[in-house]
């Protein structure tokens, strides 16, 4: 047995514990948490704040090759021709950038990782259980006349991921209304939603950069008749009544907001430092806030961060939004994200779970409201 205590015990399943106690076996299970009220001569005493392990919410872990490859600020266009110019690569260069970047996550304190794969490269990493991994199955095709096509190949790649997988949709510019309708909405499903101003125009009146995107693929786009709405709420219905998690939200307006939260149980990501290394702007995080949104964060792929750490992405948050508290932002990527991937285990500090612990050093206390904040110099620890 292990006793570990910290200065502040986050354990997400109540207030936060002053000194709090964490007992754990020698299979990392919390056995029982404590109020730190007596010091005892066999705790381990860490200087900082203990939290759950992260859940990374959103990765491309398949495109960690493409590391420091692909320019930035270049707009969502931009970026995605880059991603297709610059995506192939020797196998063993993938693999070789796939083993790195789990452990660099790991090393990162995170324990659950919501990975989007569009080929098997990832899945003998995988199969080596050292994250939690729910894969996703990203479909691709606007043409209608190619759906059926395309879901069958997702099928057989499905039959063969390891852990967990579902099939998803990548994003409503890339995806067919047929092609919507094939895929199982009773499963969790995943969708890369207004990452980009151009995606509104597009649906709206069939303007913007996304047409230079089908010019540049040859693809004949004639079929395509715009809804005169916002793409979030003329693809939502696509989706049906599942479980759904919604990525960047970079352009997403509180009145797509109020739509979709009248229907379903919705999860939306934050990936703030992919979204500045491609449109140099991020989401209205305090609207969310306000809506009280279920929230979650996200690294995306190397081929759009210059880490996987959902603690820079908490510190990204905290220089652009202040008042946006420590506590809340775990809530964030540990409660909610083990409640969105239905990981039981993980998430809050509470006997018989295995979330995994972390340490956060260098943060401050902010008087005015008696929370603890990050600061640039905040850094986190695997602690087990």
């Amino acid at each position: 047995m292990r006793k570990i205590s910290a200065d502040w015990v986050y354990t997400l399943s109540g207030a936060p514990l002053k000194n709090g106690v964490i007992v754990i076996n020698d299979k990392n299970e919390v056995v029982d948490v404590l109020p730190g009220n007596e010091p005892s001569l066999d705790v381990e005493f860490f200087s900082g704040i203990i939290c759950p392990g992260f859940i990374n919410a959103h990765c491309h872990l398949e495109l960690s090759h493409l590391r420091n490859k692909l320019p930035q600020r270049t707009g969502l266009v931009g970026f995605i021709q880059n991603v297709q110019q610059f995506r192939e690569a020797k196998e063993e260069e993938i693999l070789k950038a796939i083993e790195a970047a789990e452990d660099e996550m790991i090393q990162n304190g995170i324990v659950g990782v919501g990975d989007i794969s569009n080929s098997s490269y990832t899945f003998d990493q995988k199969r080596k259980q050292r994250v939690n991994y729910h894969t996703f199955i990203e479909v691709f095709g606007f043409n209608p006349a190619n759906a059926e096509s395309i879901y069958n190949r997702a099928e057989e790649l499905l039959a063969q991921a390891p852990q967990i997988a579902s099939i998803t949709p990548h994003a409503p510019y890339s995806v067919s209304e047929k092609l919507f309708e094939l895929i199982d909405n009773t499963q969790l499903l995943s969708i890369h939603n207004q990452e980009s101003k151009e995606e509104n125009a597009f649906y709206i009146n069939k303007t913007g950069d996304f047409l230079k995107l089908y010019q540049g693929f040859n693809l004949d786009i004639s079929f395509f008749n715009p809804s005169g709405n916002n793409s979030l709420t003329t693809y939502f219905n696509w989706m049906g009544n599942g479980r759904k998690l919604l990525v960047h939200n970079t352009f997403t307006a509180e009145d797509d907001v109020d739509y979709v939260e009248a229907m379903g149980e919705n999860f939306w990501c934050l990936c703030p430092n992919a979204n500045l290394y491609i449109e140099n702007g991020l989401p209205d995080i305090s609207m969310f806030v306000k809506k009280e949104l279920k929230l979650v964060l996200g690294t995306d792929s190397l081929a759009s961060n210059t880490q996987l750490s959902i603690l820079e992405e908490m510190k990204t948050i905290s220089r652009h939004f202040s008042s946006i508290d420590l506590e809340l932002m775990l809530i964030w990527t540990c409660k909610n994200g083990a409640e969105l991937f239905g990981w039981d285990q993980l998430g809050t500090i509470e006997k018989g779970k295995i979330p995994g612990l972390n340490l956060i050093k260098n943060y401050t206390y902010d008087a005015k409201t008696g929370k603890l904040l990050l600061t640039g110099q905040s850094t986190v620890s695997k602690i087990c």
